[in-house]
């Protein structure tokens, strides 16, 4: 079976619980949770907590998601295990959405909803991966071996932002892309 390990820091509890029973309804995959409880602050930033999560996760691929994600496609997390496996030394995830204003002919590059219960927005959304600088970070994904490679920096990133940033540009640096 495919085993796909879900790394979430968490300080509230109900709303982890609402990603929990959206990924319970995935098909073709084992899902390893790895639930970081921060409730405490127990963690400094987001690298210990992600890095430990990983040391405990036991999973081929791992996905590294906010607590307030929701699987809305029932193979999801199957896509996400199948895509990795064939792209083990690439990290992928939610794009995030591109400035309009950027360029005259941007598109918005995201699957997410945004807004809140009963008014959200869904971007249009990109029909084939496609290369992006850093990605959000609340969904980043790849294979074992490709993390063990980068890690989160805990040094560079010791607090709560900017660290799915840092994992890209790592990735990015150990791939050969300057």
């Amino acid at each position: 079976m495919k085993c796909i390990s879900l790394i979430t820091v968490y300080n509230k509890k109900t709303i982890l619980d609402e990603m929990i029973d959206s990924a319970k309804k995935q098909k073709n995959v084992e899902i390893d949770y790895v639930m970081i409880d921060n409730s405490s602050a127990e963690f400094s930033s987001a690298a210990k907590a992600l890095n430990y999560g990983v040391g405990k996760a036991i999973g081929e691929v791992l996905v590294f998601l906010h607590q307030d994600i929701e699987f809305l496609a029932a193979d999801v997390l199957e896509y996400i295990y199948d895509y990795a496996v064939e792209n083990p030394n690439i990290v992928f995830g939610a794009a995030g959405v591109e400035d309009k204003n950027f360029k005259k002919d941007t598109k918005i590059l995201s699957s997410m909803l945004e807004g809140s219960k009963g008014k959200e927005h869904k971007y249009s959304t990109i029909k084939v991966p496609t290369k992006a600088f850093t990605l959000d970070e609340c969904l980043i994904a790849c294979h074992r071996n490709c993390f063990n490679t980068i890690k989160f920096d805990e040094k560079v990133c010791d607090g709560w932002h900017l660290y799915g940033a840092d994992l890209c540009l790592c990735a990015n640096i150990c791939s050969g892309g300057g």
